[in-house]
C-alpha cells in the first residue's frame, strides 16, 4: 500500500507541474475537468456535444449550475468555444 500511494503522489505532483506549465493551476478543479473531458472527447472528432460533457465520468458529478459556470468559464478564457447559437450548441477546444 505505502509503494503503492507513494507511485500516486509522484503522478499527482507531475500532474500538478504539467498543469501549472500549461497554466491551468489557476482554474478551479471543476474547470479542469471539465477541459479535461472535452480534450478526451475531442481526440476523435473537433467538437462536443453538451450531454457528453455532462455525461463524460470526469463531469458526471459536477452540478447542473457549477457545469454552466465552468463552461462559461473556459469559454471567457478562451479555452473552449460554443460552435453554434442554439441553447445546446456544441463546444471545441481553442487551446
Amino acid at each position: 500500500m505505502t509503494n503503492g500511494l507513494m507511485r500516486l503522489a509522484d503522478l499527482r505532483q507531475l500532474l500538478l507541474d504539467m498543469e501549472r506549465d500549461f497554466g491551468l493551476d489557476d482554474l478551479p478543479e471543476q474547470e479542469t475537468r471539465l477541459l479535461y473531458a472535452m480534450a478526451m472527447q475531442t481526440r476523435e472528432k473537433s467538437e462536443v456535444s453538451l450531454v457528453e460533457l455532462q455525461e463524460h465520468p470526469l463531469t458526471a458529478d459536477i452540478s447542473r449550475s457549477t457545469f454552466f459556470r465552468a463552461l462559461k468559464h473556459l469559454a471567457q478564457r478562451g479555452y473552449i468555444e460554443k460552435t453554434g447559437l442554439e441553447k445546446r450548441a456544441g463546444y471545441k477546444l481553442l487551446k
